[in-house]
This record gives C-alpha cells, sequence and structure tokens, in this order.
C-alpha cells in the first residue's frame, strides 16, 4: 500500500515534486478508508484522482512509479557495468541535463512503514537508500553513496543499520555501479529485503495505453480459465455495468500456416543470432476471446474483436480490479487515462469497487489520471483524492491537491474546474476560455 511518491528531474517534472495518500482532516465524500497500521493512526485514500491538461506530466508521474517499480526488479540482470540507466532528465533547463534523477516512495508491507529512494544518472546509482518505521522510529537499514552522493565523512560507499542482517557486505560487493542494491540482494535470497522486493513485484500493478492486440493476448493471462471465481465476478460486473454480456469465453483456434511460418523464422534466427533468451517453438493454436450475449433464441458468442474499444479496455480494467480488491491483499492499481472509451457513470462505478469495503474486502488502492469533469461530482472522491498538474512554459510540473486549495465542501468542484479557479486547465484561445468560463 502506498502512503506517498516523490520525483525530480524526471522527464516534464524538473523539481522536486509529490503527491501524499494519506487522508486529510477535510470532510465530504462516502469514501471507507484503509486502515494503514493496527493502532489507527494513518489512514489511507482508497483512490486518488489527477487531472490536466494533455502535456502537462500527469502521465510521466505514473511514469516515474513505474520507472522506480522496473529499476528494483530488474537492474540487477544487466550484465555490463558500463550499461546505461534509463535516464530521462528535465531538458527544457540545461542545469538539470546532469543531475541525477531522484525517485522516492513511503510504503506499508506487514503493517510497517518503509522509505525507499533512489537517485541515478545514466552512468550510475548515485543514492540508494531504505528506511524503517517498526514504531514511528526511523530505523536505517541500508545507505549507499557514490562521491557524488556523499555528504560529510560519509566514508565508504555502503552504510548498513544494526537492524538489517545478512550477507549485506559480500553482496554490496557483488552490486555494480549501474543496478540497486535491493535488486541484487533479492536475487541472492536475502530475506528481510525480498520482501521489499516482493512488494514493488506483487503490491504495484500499472495499466498504460495498449494496443488491441496486446490488450487481447493479456487477457488470457489475467483470466486464467480455471478461476472460475474471478470469471463469474468479472461476468457479474460486465452485466452490472450495461454491457450486454452475459459470459467471457475462451475458444483454441488453429494458427494461420503463414504466421506460424514467420514466428517459427523468427525463433531461429534470434537462436542462430545468440539471444541469451530461452526460445520457446510457437504453439499451432492460439486462444481467442469472446464475448457470449443474450440472444433471442439463446446465447450469441461474439468475436471481442467486434466489440467496442472501450468494452475490450473494460474487460481488462476488470481483471486488474478483481486482483486488487478481491485477491491480492494492500495491492496499488494505477491506471493511466482511465476514462479512455468509458462511460462517466462505468468510471464512476469503477471507483465505487475500491471506496467501499464491503466491494473492496483485500484493501485495494487505485491511482489513475482522468478528463472525466464529472468525476469531480463523484461522492467517490474527495478534495484530498483530487490532484492537478500543470506546467508553465519551459518550466516543469507543478503538482498540487485541491486540498491545497480554500474550497467549501458544498462547491460545484467540477464548474470551478471548468472555470480555471483550480488552475490545472489548458491554457486556450481567450474568447474560447471567456466562453468555457461563461458556460456557454
Amino acid at each position: 500500500m502506498l502512503i506517498r511518491f516523490g520525483l525530480g528531474n524526471f522527464r516534464s517534472f524538473s523539481d522536486y515534486k509529490e503527491i501524499n495518500f494519506t487522508v486529510t482532516s477535510l470532510k465530504g465524500g462516502k469514501v471507507d478508508f484503509l486502515e494503514a497500521a493496527a493502532k489507527k493512526e494513518l489512514f489511507i485514500l482508497p483512490v486518488t484522482g489527477i487531472y490536466g491538461p494533455n502535456n502537462s506530466g500527469k502521465s510521466n508521474l505514473l511514469l516515474g512509479l513505474e520507472r522506480l517499480r522496473s529499476l528494483v526488479l530488474r537492474s540487477h540482470v544487466v550484465s555490463d557495468k558500463e550499461e546505461k540507466l534509463p535516464y530521462e532528465p528535465f531538458k527544457l533547463n540545461p542545469q538539470f541535463l546532469n543531475s541525477p534523477t531522484v525517485l522516492d516512495v513511503d510504503f506499508l508491507v506487514d503493517g510497517v512503514r518503509y522509505h525507499y529512494g533512489i537517485r541515478y544518472t545514466q552512468d550510475e546509482i548515485v543514492e540508494e537508500w531504505l528506511y524503517s518505521f517498526p514504531k514511528a522510529y526511523r530505523q536505517v537499514w541500508f545507505h549507499r553513496a557514490t562521491s557524488e552522493g556523499k555528504q560529510g565523512d560519509v566514508g565508504k560507499d555502503f552504510y548498513f543499520g544494526p537492524s538489517l542482517k545478512g550477507q549485506n557486505t559480500k553482496i554490496s560487493e557483488l552490486t555494480k555501479k549501474n543496478s540497486l542494491f535491493i535488486s541484487t540482494a533479492a536475487a541472492f535470497g536475502h530475506e528481510q529485503l525480498d520482501k521489499i522486493f516482493q512488494f514493488f513485484k506483487q503490491k504495484i500493478t500499472y495499466v498504460g495505453e495498449q494496443s488491441f492486440f496486446e490488450l487481447e493476448e493479456q487477457l488470457h493471462s489475467l483470466i486464467d480459465r480455471e478461476d472460475c471465481d474471478k470469471q463469474a465476478w468479472i461476468t457479474t460486473q460486465l452485466t452490472k455495468l450495461g454491457t450486454g454480456i452475459s459470459e467471457i469465453v475462451f475458444h483454441e483456434e488453429r494458427m494461420p500456416e503463414r504466421l506460424f511460418k514467420i514466428l517459427s523464422a523468427l525463433g531461429t534466427a534470434l537462436k542462430e543470432a545468440g539471444s541469451e533468451e530461452k526460445i520457446e517453438p510457437p504453439s499451432k493454436s492460439v486462444q481467442r476471446t469472446w464475448a457470449s450475449h443474450v440472444g433471442t433464441d439463446g446465447d450469441v458468442e461474439i468475436s471481442l474483436v467486434y466489440e467496442s474499444r472501450g468494452t475490450r479496455s473494460l474487460v481488462a480494467i476488470l481483471s486488474f480490479i478483481y486482483d486488487a480488491t478481491q485477491l491480492n491483499p494492500d495491492t496499488t492499481l494505477i491506471v493511466d487515462e482511465l476514462d479512455t472509451s468509458l462511460h462517466t457513470m462505468v468510471c464512476d462505478e469503477l471507483l465505487r469497487y475500491f471506496t467501499d469495503k464491503g466491494t473492496n474486502p483485500s484493501r485495494g488502492q487505485f491511482l489513475f489520471t482522468t478528463h472525466d469533469t464529472n468525476l469531480l461530482l463523484s461522492e467517490n472522491l474527495r478534495r484530498d483524492s483530487i490532484w492537478f498538474t500543470e506546467m508553465p512554459s519551459g518550466k516543469g510540473t507543478q503538482l498540487y491537491s485541491l486540498s491545497e486549495i480554500r474550497t467549501k465542501i458544498t462547491d460545484n468542484f467540477e464548474l470551478g474546474y471548468l472555470r480555471g479557479r483550480y488552475g490545472g486547465i489548458p491554457i486556450m484561445d481567450s474568447l474560447f476560455a471567456a466562453a468555457v468560463a461563461r458556460g456557454d
């Protein structure tokens, strides 16, 4: 479960900014908060929505979190210490081009808060740290700093606190300059750090825009044919949401011979080129997804190819929502452009799956971007769960919450947003902007 996330010098973000998922004292909304600890001293918002004009940094905020997750999961597999890191600094100001990117996050594992962060350039991990707060007091598990990242007389590159057991020094000697220590430690079976690694692997799910081909292929792994509970849940939700679909079914079909030959030739070419990846021979059959509809003479199955883009996306999103709210406890689901091809009432209902503890027994958390201003009137969004991005000319993304702006619970937040009271809207032609402000 996420508590907060911060980033700086990453894509459209120049200076360090952070988003916070904790509940404030503001009133409003019909939302069941997530209890972050047994003592009930900290409560987490189950949904958080981000608004802003196109090209203002909404997606980059989510990609920053996904970048941190990706580095944790994969940095230890780099074969060459000279391999470049995925470094994308803010490019509109030269002073940021050679400065480190910073990504850090606070999260909960087994009721304990952790703070993990990194600073890196294209060549190396400049700094990496992990703290825990088992009883509200900070414990330093480890801190790593190169000569550039050191402050004062730090000494060696690695410092390990007494709370972190295991072969830390030995693992640090095996950690490449372009790899994360936490990734290397997990690869060597470090018991304490493996649970942090597993948090990034199992408890954060990022869903970006996908082509239908990718989506359909993913559905076969998202919806296990043997998982009857998941299929039944998705079917129930599709019916409730008025799609007209009574069931999702899978059929095995023979792969076209021409495609089979192309894939076989590609596999052979990769082997001959010395690819280190394990090349499996292509299957002669493929699974296709079909939607069953109620017809006048019984059920009629229609290929998902002929369903709308919104319906196809909805099937996939419901699969992710099932995992977060019913299956995998304390998971954060991240969706970029939630409203793409989805009706606003459907989007609102998707939020309710998280804000109602009756439909969210696994305490799932939902972070999304959207342009759907109707959701600003939803009881599933509180003022502290609404965030805005904007990007002044030549400057980096600005990030702030509606809770930081003076408002009343009775305000019409959609109208206030469209009239520019809260910022986070596109700067358009003045006449058209004036017409929008008047409500024309």
